[in-house]
């Protein structure tokens, strides 16, 4: 299945999980809707992770390599150079996952990086809300590679 079905489905869901919560009462300022949208997002592709050829592998190692590139570069404390080099690692690590559809087509990783996302979300927002339409876009992605 190629991403643009994978985005397609993801924002799909979006829409159909928006509409339960507006019916419910729940509404969202401009600027929460993209954060929820993104995290949807995300959440459809990140399965893909472990493709070397796919969108999402491109654009989070450059993304990954750059964060990590900008915090050696400004960091004033030794552990930020620490961070940095962690971020590097997980770049590498990615390369080194062999098979497609394995760790990260499993509903364990989807779960345990919902959970991850939820701790974050709650700390930051407190909501986990993100990490609710992360696992929806996830289980999008999961279904659909069933289907087809």
């Amino acid at each position: 299945m190629n991403y643009k079905a994978h985005l397609f489905a993801s924002i799909f869901v979006f829409f159909i999980f928006l509409s339960i919560l507006k019916y419910l009462g729940i509404v969202f300022s401009l600027k929460e809707l993209v954060f929820l949208l993104f995290c949807s997002v995300l959440g459809g592709l990140i399965p893909d992770i472990d493709t070397r050829k796919s969108k999402i592998h491109k654009i989070f190692s450059a993304a990954l390599i750059i964060i990590a590139l900008s915090i050696i570069v400004n960091s004033t404390k030794i552990e930020e150079v620490f961070c940095g080099l962690a971020l590097i690692f997980i770049v590498l690590l990615l390369k080194k996952f062999p098979k497609h559809r394995k760790f990260f087509h499993s509903l364990k990783f989807g779960i345990l990086a919902s959970i991850f996302i939820g701790i974050i979300s709650e700390f930051y927002f407190n909501s986990f809300l993100p990490a609710f339409f992360f696992f929806l876009g996830f289980f999008s992605h999961l279904v659909l590679d069933k289907i087809v």
